[in-house]
């Protein structure tokens, strides 16, 4: 049973890092630098800002509403916590 659970744990970062390599090998690391150089700043910045304000408070709402819903109510430092530690999870 052990080795079903190191399997299940081991087999999306082996997926993942697989996924990026190829993906990666596929493109120089010059010409990445080179868009990123030309890259709008501002509008970089503005598109982190938006996510982050709707990664901080509209997200953990939205989860607070459906664990409402099903019968769970938290607050909203929890309901923070919660998405926060969901990350891991959903990088995966």
């Amino acid at each position: 049973m052990n080795l079903k659970k190191s399997i299940k744990f081991a087999f999306p970062w082996v997926l993942t890092i697989a996924i990026f390599s190829i993906i990666f090998s596929k493109i120089e690391f010059s010409e990445a630098i080179k868009v990123f150089r030309q890259a709008d700043i501002m509008l970089v910045s503005l598109s982190i800002l938006v996510c982050l304000l709707m990664f901080i408070f509209f997200s953990p709402s939205r989860y607070r509403e459906v664990l409402r819903v099903l019968g769970c109510p938290l607050s909203y430092k929890e309901t923070f916590i919660l998405r926060i530690g969901s990350i891991p999870l959903k990088g995966i």
